[in-house]
Formats: structure tokens, sequence, C-alpha cells
């Protein structure tokens, strides 16, 4: 049983606009976190009505949740865009190889 899972691991692979959705969401999952702690730090009021920043284990959850909704929702994006354009697919090495000889 375990040599089914490795050979689907092995079998799995990831393609061009999967891997660069997925670099995509690390990098919006990024900047929407650093958004997100500068704007609740910055909320720490010098006098009046200010709320005071959230907890530190809330800004942990809060961070974790970001990612995760930026790296999904990346992912989803580069799933869709794979079916509809055909240039997403990838090529298999021995395409690739004869590719390369015929040039």
């Amino acid at each position: 049983m375990g040599d089914m899972v490795l050979e689907k691991r092995k079998e799995k692979k990831r393609t061009g606009f999967k891997k660069l959705a997925v670099r995509a969401g690390i990098g919006i999952g990024a900047i929407a976190n650093v958004c997100y702690l500068y704007a609740n730090h910055a909320r720490q009021g010098i006098q009046g009505g200010m709320s005071p920043p959230d907890p530190v284990w809330a800004q942990f959850v809060n961070v974790a949740l970001i990612f995760f909704a930026a790296i999904y929702t990346a992912n989803l994006l580069g799933k869709g865009l794979e079916r509809v354009l055909p240039a997403g697919r990838k090529v298999e090495k021995s395409d690739k190889r004869s590719e390369i000889s015929r040039r």
C-alpha cells in the first residue's frame, strides 16, 4: 500500500501554471500579511478611542489564515488557467529531448 502512495506522488507533478500560482500566492500572502500587521499595530492610538492591537495568538492565526487563503486561491486560479490554456500543460521529458534534437 505504501508503494502505491509513492507511485502516485511520483506521477503527480506540478505544471508551469501551478508552480507560478503557488509562488504568486506566497507573494500575495506575504504582502497582505505585512499590510495586516502594519494596520494592526498602527492603530495603537496615542490618545482617544483607538482600539488596541489584536492579541499575539490572534495575530498568528490571522497570518496563517491569510497565507492559506492567498495560496489556495492562487492555486485554484492556476488550475483554471491550466485547463483553459493548453500552454500550461507539462511537456514530457522525452518530448523535450526530441524538441531539442530537432533544432
